[in-house]
Protein backbone atom coordinates (compact mmCIF):
# COMPACT_ATOMS: atom_id res chain seq x y z
CA UNK A 1 0.00 0.00 0.00
CA UNK A 2 2.82 2.38 0.90
CA UNK A 3 4.45 1.74 -2.50
CA UNK A 4 1.18 2.51 -4.31
CA UNK A 5 0.74 5.77 -2.41
CA UNK A 6 4.34 6.75 -3.22
CA UNK A 7 3.81 5.95 -6.91
CA UNK A 8 0.57 7.94 -7.08
CA UNK A 9 2.12 10.88 -5.21
CA UNK A 10 5.06 10.89 -7.61
CA UNK A 11 2.72 10.84 -10.60
CA UNK A 12 0.66 13.72 -9.26
CA UNK A 13 3.74 15.79 -8.44
CA UNK A 14 5.08 15.21 -11.94
CA UNK A 15 1.72 16.08 -13.49
CA UNK A 16 1.43 19.33 -11.54
CA UNK A 17 5.02 20.26 -12.35
CA UNK A 18 4.50 19.67 -16.06
CA UNK A 19 1.20 21.57 -16.09
CA UNK A 20 2.82 24.55 -14.35
CA UNK A 21 5.64 24.42 -16.87
CA UNK A 22 3.17 24.42 -19.78
CA UNK A 23 1.28 27.37 -18.29
CA UNK A 24 4.51 29.39 -18.19
CA UNK A 25 5.24 28.58 -21.84
CA UNK A 26 1.78 28.88 -23.39
CA UNK A 27 3.06 31.08 -26.23
CA UNK A 28 4.69 28.05 -27.82
CA UNK A 29 2.90 25.25 -29.65
CA UNK A 30 5.23 22.63 -28.18
CA UNK A 31 5.73 22.75 -24.41
CA UNK A 32 8.66 20.38 -24.84
CA UNK A 33 10.54 23.02 -26.83
CA UNK A 34 12.32 24.44 -23.80
CA UNK A 35 12.52 21.28 -21.72
CA UNK A 36 15.85 19.88 -20.66
CA UNK A 37 16.58 16.24 -21.35
CA UNK A 38 15.81 15.17 -17.78
CA UNK A 39 12.36 16.79 -17.94
CA UNK A 40 11.70 15.11 -21.27
CA UNK A 41 12.64 11.68 -19.90
CA UNK A 42 10.36 12.34 -16.92
CA UNK A 43 7.55 13.28 -19.30
CA UNK A 44 8.11 10.09 -21.29
CA UNK A 45 7.98 8.03 -18.08
CA UNK A 46 4.85 9.89 -16.94
CA UNK A 47 3.16 8.98 -20.22
CA UNK A 48 4.37 5.39 -20.19
CA UNK A 49 4.07 4.44 -16.51
CA UNK A 50 1.45 6.82 -15.12
CA UNK A 51 -0.81 7.29 -18.15
CA UNK A 52 -0.27 11.06 -18.28
CA UNK A 53 -0.80 12.16 -21.89
CA UNK A 54 -0.50 15.92 -21.39
CA UNK A 55 2.30 16.35 -23.92
CA UNK A 56 1.55 13.33 -26.13
CA UNK A 57 2.69 14.01 -29.66
CA UNK A 58 4.91 16.97 -28.74
CA UNK A 59 7.29 14.55 -26.99
CA UNK A 60 8.11 12.61 -30.15
CA UNK A 61 9.86 13.45 -33.41
CA UNK A 62 7.95 12.99 -36.66
CA UNK A 63 10.09 9.92 -37.44
CA UNK A 64 9.79 8.44 -33.91
CA UNK A 65 10.21 4.66 -33.70
CA UNK A 66 9.41 2.37 -30.75
CA UNK A 67 10.93 -1.11 -30.89
CA UNK A 68 9.83 -3.96 -28.61
CA UNK A 69 12.71 -6.46 -28.56
CA UNK A 70 10.56 -9.18 -26.97
CA UNK A 71 8.19 -9.31 -29.94
CA UNK A 72 10.35 -7.74 -32.62
CA UNK A 73 7.54 -5.31 -33.42
CA UNK A 74 8.13 -1.66 -34.30
CA UNK A 75 5.70 1.21 -33.95
CA UNK A 76 5.81 4.71 -35.38
CA UNK A 77 4.72 7.89 -33.61
CA UNK A 78 1.03 7.70 -34.54
CA UNK A 79 0.61 4.11 -33.36
CA UNK A 80 2.58 4.64 -30.14
CA UNK A 81 0.75 7.90 -29.33
CA UNK A 82 -2.58 6.13 -29.91
CA UNK A 83 -1.46 3.38 -27.51
CA UNK A 84 -0.62 5.98 -24.85
CA UNK A 85 -3.98 7.75 -25.32
CA UNK A 86 -5.83 4.43 -25.12
CA UNK A 87 -4.09 3.74 -21.80
CA UNK A 88 -4.56 7.25 -20.40
CA UNK A 89 -4.84 7.12 -16.62
CA UNK A 90 -3.51 3.55 -16.40
CA UNK A 91 -0.83 3.39 -13.72
CA UNK A 92 1.70 0.58 -13.86
CA UNK A 93 2.54 -1.09 -10.55
CA UNK A 94 6.31 -0.69 -10.80
CA UNK A 95 9.17 1.36 -9.50
CA UNK A 96 10.96 3.56 -12.00
CA UNK A 97 14.36 5.10 -12.38
CA UNK A 98 16.41 6.52 -15.18
CA UNK A 99 19.97 7.47 -16.01
CA UNK A 100 21.29 9.84 -18.63
CA UNK A 101 23.94 7.66 -20.29
CA UNK A 102 25.43 10.31 -22.56
CA UNK A 103 24.50 13.79 -23.69
CA UNK A 104 25.89 16.19 -26.25
CA UNK A 105 24.51 19.35 -27.80
CA UNK A 106 22.30 17.46 -30.28
CA UNK A 107 21.83 13.89 -28.99
CA UNK A 108 21.09 12.34 -25.61
CA UNK A 109 20.89 8.67 -24.61
CA UNK A 110 18.94 7.67 -21.52
CA UNK A 111 18.03 4.37 -19.90
CA UNK A 112 14.73 4.07 -18.04
CA UNK A 113 14.17 1.06 -15.79
CA UNK A 114 10.72 -0.12 -14.72
CA UNK A 115 10.86 -2.85 -12.08
CA UNK A 116 7.71 -4.92 -11.86
CA UNK A 117 7.12 -7.81 -9.44
CA UNK A 118 8.17 -10.57 -11.87
CA UNK A 119 10.23 -8.79 -14.52
CA UNK A 120 12.10 -5.62 -15.40
CA UNK A 121 11.55 -3.47 -18.47
CA UNK A 122 14.40 -1.32 -19.71
CA UNK A 123 13.79 1.42 -22.25
CA UNK A 124 16.78 2.85 -24.09
CA UNK A 125 15.67 6.33 -25.11
CA UNK A 126 17.30 8.45 -27.81
CA UNK A 127 16.54 12.16 -27.67
CA UNK A 128 17.48 14.60 -30.40
CA UNK A 129 17.77 18.38 -30.24
CA UNK A 130 16.56 20.51 -33.14
CA UNK A 131 15.01 23.93 -33.67
CA UNK A 132 11.86 22.46 -32.05
CA UNK A 133 13.85 21.56 -28.91
CA UNK A 134 14.55 18.15 -27.42
CA UNK A 135 12.27 15.33 -28.52
CA UNK A 136 12.24 11.55 -28.16
CA UNK A 137 13.26 10.06 -31.51
CA UNK A 138 13.61 6.38 -30.64
CA UNK A 139 12.85 3.95 -27.82
CA UNK A 140 14.13 0.39 -27.70
CA UNK A 141 12.36 -1.62 -25.02
CA UNK A 142 13.77 -4.83 -23.59
CA UNK A 143 12.59 -7.17 -20.85
CA UNK A 144 14.64 -9.00 -18.25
Amino acid sequence: MKKSITTIATAMLLLFTLNAYAANNNNNNSPARFMETTHLVNSYLAATVFGVTTYGKSLFTADFLFTNTATGKKYQRTAYSSFLVANKGLIYNCSTSYDILDESEFVCMAKATMKFKDFTREDYITLTNSNEGWKVSQVISSYL
